[in-house]
């Protein structure tokens, strides 16, 4: 329903409608219904710019180089035969072969241990036995040259006991040939070009032959008969049952 307002004569000549209402061609006043005019919304630009660069670079590079290398150099060659072949046994040797019987009191009474070698200049020659012994003797011969010098020394026990001995005695170098006092060998010389082949020989107290132990430049041609020397050898032939170490 419109509602129709009378007019305000506010003077002779201007015509004036209450407020809210507007003034029409025909002179009256009417509602100002006007419409709401909302105005547009501005369009917003929803581009989504995500821009996560997290990229997982896993560059563990765990490299397990395990270069364990088990080098094992042992050259150890027995290199005994019968062809003479040069050892360097001079400076000492050692063994535990106790395998050898004395096939005539069927006992076993065997060197352990043995060596020959310098101290200074005198030499010192030492053994060891499984047991007390009677006596030894030790052969020692030039044998890298062709008629070669040889001596023999007896070897004392130095200390018996019941279930060991331990032989030892001690040269002066470079002088006269004077059994179990002195040597014409040289130290720094024949030791050093390892010139010496040595015997060692043990018995019981009755005096047979229980061990012998041959080591150094040529044992085997001693064994053989191969080197005679300038001395005369006790009981030659017992050599050729010497052990070779």
């Amino acid at each position: 329903m419109r509602v129709v307002l009378p007019i305000l004569l506010v003077s002779c000549t201007r015509l004036v409608c209450p407020e809210g209402y507007g003034l029409a061609d025909d002179e009256l006043c009417y509602p100002l219904d006007l419409p709401t005019v909302t105005a547009p919304s501005t369009p917003t630009s929803a581009a989504d710019t995500d821009t996560d660069t997290d990229a997982d670079a896993d560059t563990d590079a765990d490299a397990d180089a395990d270069a364990d290398a088990d080098a094992d150099t042992d050259t150890d060659a027995d290199a005994d035969a019968d062809s003479g072949t040069t050892h360097t046994g001079d400076t000492g040797s050692a063994s535990t072969d106790t395998s050898w019987t004395n096939p005539d009191l069927g006992t076993t009474l065997a060197i352990t241990t043995w060596s020959a070698g310098c101290l200074g200049a005198d030499w010192l020659v030492q053994g060891t036995t499984d047991g007390p012994i009677g006596t030894a003797r030790i052969n020692v011969w030039e044998t890298d040259t062709p008629d070669g010098r040889s001596e023999e020394h007896p070897l004392e026990s130095v200390a018996p006991s019941d279930d060991a001995d331990f032989l030892e005695d001690l040269w002066t170098g470079a002088g006269s040939f004077v059994p179990g006092a002195s040597t014409r060998f040289v130290c720094g010389d024949h030791d050093a070009r390892g010139a010496l082949t040595w015997a060692l020989r043990i018995y019981d107290g009755s005096g047979a032959l229980m061990d012998c132990v041959a080591w150094g430049n040529d044992p085997h041609g001693i064994k053989r008969g191969e080197h005679a020397g300038d001395t005369p050898v006790t009981s030659q032939p017992e050599l050729t049952g010497c052990r070779v170490p």
